[in-house]
């Protein structure tokens, strides 16, 4: 195999500048070749040393210290203490203070024996397992099942893209408390809710969004969905008769025709 060098007719006939453009893309590749594979690595140990932060931030603390202080614990009247805010219990899932919800995921996927299963215990496993599954908003639909648990688990179960839709559109200054907020959204029917957020009141509309998949619904992917809702795409009388709507499937709306080439 030949050195990049002399694809130049030879190191010694390579041009000053032509080493410096090699020595360049090269270094530029193997910074993108680390940052690829290094990168997953270096956000999961983020995640791992995250809770224990505060043990940086006060060197006379030892491990066991800074693991009870990152761990929930389950207060007498039932509360739950974890890193410094207090949750209530189910069915409540209320936070005093309301703090960062870098650590909720963490509580939904808890198990048994886990740091978080005391704040995870108290949470049916229904309501766990559709919100950790849920791409984004995760805690928002836990706490739309605690506002009302028969509506919310509806909501969350069969159409989580309005869900999400209920998370995105809170404006504290505007909406005011965010529980009392939560609980007038699920006191709507469907239809009212597309009202609320400026889509066609078209059966069709709901049908869209129940087929967009769970994996799939991001909080950009659903905006860009209901973006062509609300411009009539031309293409949308197919997406009801798909199985399954996904980010893909989002994409190609706003794709013009002649951007495609056929396979044969």
């Amino acid at each position: 195999m030949l050195h990049p060098k002399q694809w130049y007719g030879g190191g010694s006939s390579l041009p000053a500048y032509r080493r410096a453009s090699w020595v360049s893309r090269y270094r530029d590749q193997g910074r993108l070749f680390a940052t690829r594979w290094a990168t997953p690595n270096r956000r999961a140990h983020r995640c791992r040393t995250s809770a224990r932060s505060s043990r940086r931030e006060d060197p006379d603390m030892n491990d066991e210290e800074a693991y009870q202080e990152a761990s929930a614990v389950v207060l007498p009247d039932g509360q739950i203490l974890v890193e410094g805010a207090v949750i209530r219990p189910w069915p409540s899932l209320q936070m005093a203070p309301v703090r960062s919800l870098a650590f909720t995921e963490e509580i939904l996927r808890a198990v048994p024996g886990s740091r978080f299963w005391p704040a995870a215990r108290v949470i049916p496993s229904e309501v766990r397992k559709l919100a950790w599954l849920t791409p984004s908003h995760a805690w928002g639909m836990a706490e739309l099942c605690a506002v009302n648990h028969a509506r919310g688990l509806d909501l969350v179960s069969n159409c989580p893209a309005l869900a999400i839709l209920i998370c995105e559109h809170y404006v504290p200054d505007r909406d005011g408390d965010y529980w009392d907020y939560l609980s007038s959204m699920l006191g709507k029917t469907w239809r009212q809710l597309l009202a609320v957020f400026e889509l066609p009141v078209r059966p069709r509309t709901i049908r869209i969004l129940c087929k967009l998949d769970r994996a799939h619904c991001r909080a950009a992917t659903i905006h860009k969905l209901c973006a062509e809702l609300r411009k009539g795409n031309r293409w949308l009388c197919v997406l009801p008769h798909l199985s399954r709507i996904t980010r893909d499937t989002v994409a190609l709306l706003h794709t013009k025709p002649a951007a495609f080439r056929p396979h044969y």
